[in-house]
């Protein structure tokens, strides 16, 4: 994967290798700005530019020192807001070969600046797929650190901690947890502030002993 040397700007076109690398029978390139079109209709060999949604067999033309090589991909589209950042992307399925992985990515990045294009095309950084996604509300902040925290897992126990972050049960057993202290703390300044009212009754100590001892199990077990 080529080196990432720009800042995240939201208005660019990124793109980066979303495999893992070395040799594979696929790896998948993705892309995702305002000019992800204008790219694939550029190095798709495509006679007009694929609008609809959904999956295009497309060959992409990487020169070469003896003329233009066509290598045969698979091209998955989605339309914004619809996709995983809310913008125009698109993925492609090519061989895993490393040499044609990186001319293809460098195919995708030598997109010339057009008069009145939006952004430019560069490689992603680190995360930036997901940052977009968190940016255009397809994410809550709990599901975007559960993705870094998804490919940073190094055992089971941590993988299933990441999907459970992921699909957003950590953040709801968070707020009902907030939600229970929020109670137990109302009660305690209620019985401070108002004991002068008759039909105020402060908690008891051993009932908020055993309301927080109940906090703190279900904290430990999340």
């Amino acid at each position: 994967m080529l080196p990432y040397t720009s800042p995240m700007r939201p208005g660019d076109t990124i793109a980066a290798l979303a495999t893992g690398p070395g040799r594979s029978r696929r790896a998948i390139l993705r892309i995702s700005g305002p000019l992800t079109l204008a790219v694939l209709e550029r190095v798709g060999g495509l006679e007009t530019r694929p609008t609809g949604a959904g999956a295009h067999t497309v060959r992409l033309r990487l020169p070469s020192s003896t003329g233009d090589l066509e290598l045969p991909a698979l091209l998955l589209l989605s339309r914004a807001p619809r996709s995983y950042t809310g913008e125009d992307s698109a993925e492609l399925f090519i061989p895993g070969n490393p040499a044609l992985i990186a001319r293809a990515m460098a195919l995708l990045l030598d997109h010339p600046a057009d008069d009145g294009a939006p952004g430019v095309v560069r490689a992603a950084g680190p995360g930036e797929f997901t940052a977009r996604a968190f940016l255009a509300g397809k994410l809550s902040l709990d599901q975007a650190e559960g993705v870094q925290a998804l490919i940073a897992a190094r055992s089971d126990e941590q993988l299933a901690a990441a999907r459970a972050l992921l699909a957003g049960d950590l953040g709801a057993a968070a707020v009902g947890m907030a939600d229970q202290l929020a109670h137990a703390l109302a009660l305690v300044e209620a019985g401070i502030d108002f004991t002068d009212q008759e039909d105020v009754v402060p908690i008891g100590a051993a009932e908020l002993r055993g309301r927080l001892d109940r906090i703190g199990a279900e904290v430990r077990a999340a």
